[in-house]
């Protein structure tokens, strides 16, 4: 049981949006408009940091689930149920969308030896327009100095109110061994740390409740506010997706390696998905086995 949600979306500075004449996106069409409306003005359209190799796992799950929206796709391949694959024409279709976004110059210029660590500073005192990554890192953003002006959304659709899986899952979970001595308090304290008032808590610490929570706990026209409503919307249309370094052992790995390659344009959409697909289908070999 895990008290806090963890989804990927765009952190957004909202002055320069409204500077721009831009408006939150509700298609991906306007998504990618908006991208070449900063660029055209000079502005870095993402801020972006891949150095550490997992970010782009992140990113690319994004567009991987805008081209490949199949629910039902990501769960077998997660689970590896059935006769699932990677090899899909939406898995390289988001690849070549990720290829098209480095050679237009959408991301931070020499994003892969930039760190994680190094990237979100920046955002959060005001450089770039948009930030891709997870909500477990608003806390920190809204200690810079462009805190106020922050706001988020989800990664659209291909058409507006389609049905899209969110890169999503929660904490890490608490858990209760079985030879523990004290069984009981623990699940009191889990209890607790489930409790409405430690949803305040975990609220007032910049983290979105797994649970829901009053919306007047909530201040309108804020970071927080846009999160909790982009969770809340997850959960009405049932589109919490995965991460998918969750699908093998060695998927982690082969992912991280090949979206470096693949962000190089060493290698294309149809290789990278290739080799991530050998990864999967030894996987699956090795539990037939």
């Amino acid at each position: 049981m895990a008290p806090t949600a963890e989804f990927i979306g765009v952190f957004y500075n909202k002055e320069k949006f409204a500077n721009a004449g831009v408006e939150v996106p509700t298609t991906f069409a306007e998504f990618e408009a908006a991208l070449e409306t900063f660029k055209a003005a000079g502005e870095t359209p993402i801020m972006y940091g891949n150095l550490d190799g997992w970010p782009a796992i992140h990113t690319y799950g994004e567009l991987q689930n805008v081209y490949n929206p199949d629910q039902t796709y990501l769960d077998n391949f997660i689970y590896g149920r059935g006769d699932v694959s990677f090899d899909q024409p939406g898995n390289v279709e988001a690849a070549a969308k990720l290829q098209e976004w480095v050679e237009k110059g959408y991301f931070t210029e020499d994003f892969n030896g930039i760190g994680y660590d190094d990237i979100w500073p920046l955002f959060s005192n005001g450089e770039g327009a948009m930030y891709i990554t997870g909500t477990w890192i608003s806390a920190n953003l809204l200690e810079g100095s462009s805190a106020d002006q922050i706001g988020f959304f989800l990664v659209p659709p291909l058409e507006a109110g389609a049905a899209k899986p969110v890169v999503a899952g929660t904490s890490t979970a608490y858990t209760i061994r079985k030879s523990s001595p004290n069984q009981d308090l623990a699940a009191e304290y889990i209890d607790w740390m489930m409790s409405d008032r430690a949803m305040e808590l975990w609220l007032e610490a910049g983290l979105v409740p797994v649970a829901p929570v009053e919306s007047a706990s909530i201040e309108p026209d804020t970071l927080m506010a846009d999160m909790t409503q982009a969770w809340d919307q997850i959960l009405a249309t049932n589109s919490m997706g995965h991460y998918l370094d969750w699908a093998t052992p060695t998927f982690y790995d082969t992912i991280t390696a090949s979206l470096q390659e693949l962000q190089a344009l060493r290698i294309t959409p149809e290789e990278f998905v290739q080799q991530l697909q050998q990864d999967y289908a030894a996987y699956l070999a090795e539990k037939q086995q």
